[in-house]
C-alpha cells in the first residue's frame, strides 16, 4: 500500500519551491449530527445538486422535496445513530485525524486543511481558512488514488493573484 504522506510529499517536492503550498483534503461530506433536521438539511444539499442525480430539475424537485426528503431523513437520521461515533461523524472524525496527522508530518512545508463537498466544514471554508494565509489559487487539484479511500487532495500553490484579483480559483476534482 502507497503511504499517504509520501504521496502529498511526492506532490510538493515537484512544485515550485518558492511558492507557499496548502493542501486541503475534500470529502464527499455528512450531516453534521445523526438528527432527522441535519440529515435533511444534508440531503438537500447533496441531492439537490443536478451533478448527483441525472432527471430534469422540473420532476426531480417535487419529488425530492415532498417525498425523498420528507420519508428519508427519519431513517437516514436513525441508520446514523448506529455508526455515530461519540466525538461525531465517523467520516469527519477519520478525515480530521487525517489532516491533522498530514499537517504534523508537513509542518514548515504545507498549511494542511479539510472540507467536505456536502456538509460542514465546507470546502468553501477550508479554501477560506487557507486563503487567509495568502492562497489564492488552486495550482494542481489531484484526487487521491482509491487506495486513499474517497478522499481528494486539493494541492494549492500560494502566491500570484486569481483572475478575478481576489477570492480562491478551484477545480472540482469530481468532474
Amino acid at each position: 500500500m502507497v503511504d499517504f504522506v509520501a504521496y502529498v510529499q511526492h506532490m510538493l517536492e515537484t512544485g515550485n519551491k518558492n511558492s507557499k503550498t496548502a493542501v486541503l483534503l475534500a470529502n464527499l461530506g455528512t450531516p453534521e449530527a445523526p438528527r432527522r433536521a441535519a440529515v435533511a438539511r444534508f440531503l438537500r444539499e447533496f441531492l439537490s445538486d443536478p451533478r448527483v442525480v441525472d432527471l430534469p430539475r422540473y420532476l426531480w424537485l417535487p419529488l425530492l422535496y415532498l417525498i425523498i426528503i420528507p420519508l428519508r431523513a427519519g431513517r437516514s437520521a436513525a441508520a446514523y445513530r448506529k455508526i455515530w461515533w461519540p466525538e461525531g461523524s465517523p467520516l469527519l472524525v477519520l478525515t480530521q485525524r487525517l489532516g491533522d496527522q498530514l499537517a504534523m508530518k508537513l509542518t514548515g512545508k504545507a498549511v494542511v486543511d479539510i472540507g467536505m463537498r456536502y456538509g460542514e466544514p465546507s470546502i468553501h471554508k477550508g479554501t477560506g481558512s487557507i486563503s487567509s494565509i495568502g492562497c489564492i489559487q488552486a495550482d494542481r487539484p489531484a484526487p487521491v488514488p482509491a487506495v486513499f479511500s474517497k478522499h481528494h487532495l486539493i494541492h494549492l500553490r500560494c502566491g500570484g493573484t486569481s483572475p478575478h484579483g481576489h477570492g480562491m480559483a478551484t477545480r472540482n476534482t469530481a468532474d
